[in-house]
């Protein structure tokens, strides 16, 4: 019974937390990227004034391996912000790549005999909402017009944190001006086309794409092709001058 008042004594000296206060957020070498409170002040890493001079919350670098191609710094936040438009991101690990390792362009197109089909396959920085394709026999005259399929979004795969968003499209080939449907996502037709697959009439075609942007608020616009200057006011979009030629 003598010794029970020491051992009163010492028992609070044992109930110890799972992690050491400091003084200040950050006084230990990367407290300010710990996802912890090291203060108890219910301010967090970056959000903590104590650690605004921490490399880890540093505006001017970006530490994490995300690409981060618009110049921002997305130290603790992945998401991409910048604007969307037709790109490669080469930087970006998750970007897609061929067979051979190197990134996919970003305008891809051709003419599968095996599927007797067109496809098309766009990537974009940013994500879109989906894109309208216009495509014009303008190396013949009164050459056949299709205006505009929709090329939906992400159908070939994104990055979750919208750094890329693919669009995709394929559109197998009909014999008959009378079966051309112009894909429509909003009510569900599936697209087909007139043009058929041979390089020949491959040569002879001008395309038109519009991608929007993932909010609607705003879109790009390129032409390749043929003759792209056949687009120079900008298709049945008015207003909308396409003057971006893709090379």
């Amino acid at each position: 019974m003598r010794f029970l008042p020491l051992i009163l004594l010492t028992l609070p000296m044992g109930c110890l937390t799972e992690r050491e206060v400091t003084e200040r957020e950050g006084a230990v070498a990367g407290q300010c990227s710990d996802y912890l409170d090291n203060d108890d002040n219910d301010l967090m890493d970056c959000d903590d004034p104590s650690c605004a001079s921490d490399p880890a919350c540093d505006a001017a670098s970006d530490n994490d391996d995300t690409a981060d191609t618009d110049g921002t710094n997305d130290s603790g936040s992945d998401q991409y912000t910048g604007d969307m438009y037709l790109g490669v991101d080469t930087s970006n690990p998750s970007y897609p790549t061929q067979d051979n390792g190197s990134a996919h362009a970003a305008l891809n197109y051709g003419c599968d005999p095996a599927t007797n089909s067109y496809w098309y396959l766009f990537y974009t920085i940013g994500w879109s909402s989906g894109g309208e394709l216009t495509l014009t026999q303008t190396g013949v005259q009164y050459g056949w017009q299709e205006d505009y399929h929709d090329v939906p979004a992400s159908s070939y795969g994104f990055d979750e944190n919208g750094w890329w968003d693919s669009l995709y499209l394929a559109l197998p080939i009909v014999s008959s001006p009378s079966d051309v449907v112009l894909n429509n996502t909003t009510t569900g037709d599936v697209g087909t086309t007139l043009f058929q697959c041979d390089q020949a009439r491959l040569d002879t075609l001008s395309f038109l794409l519009r991608i929007i942007n993932s909010s609607g608020t705003n879109s790009v616009c390129t032409t390749w092709g043929e003759d792209p200057s056949f687009f120079s006011n900008g298709g049945d979009w008015p207003g909308t001058a396409c003057n971006d030629v893709w090379q």
